[in-house]
């Protein structure tokens, strides 16, 4: 399922993805931000973050994220999800 062609979706398919994205998007507009109460919003309690510097719970990265001296603005494009029942993965491509 995942890293497969997408199929087509169905017009509630194209409303989840659409506010999967959104979320996305918001979550590393408030870290960019220092927007760390908005961004833990973004995580659900059982959230796993799972990245070169950091492996943990969405809360614990939004804390980690926050004790950061240097920022790094992102530029998001490509992003791509695949849904599966109430469960969702997306891939963004960050532009350095």
């Amino acid at each position: 399922m995942i890293l497969t062609r997408p199929g087509i979706s169905s017009p509630q398919e194209m409303l989840d993805k659409a506010a999967i994205k959104e979320l996305l998007e918001f979550e590393r507009f408030c870290r960019d931000n220092a927007l760390w109460d908005e961004m833990k919003k973004c995580y659900a309690e059982d959230s796993t973050v799972n990245i070169s510097w950091f492996q943990g719970s969405g809360h614990g990265f939004a804390d980690a994220s926050s004790k950061m001296e240097s920022k790094a603005p992102h530029k998001l494009y490509n992003t791509a999800i695949w849904l599966n029942g109430d469960k969702a993965v997306a891939i963004m491509m960050p532009l350095f």
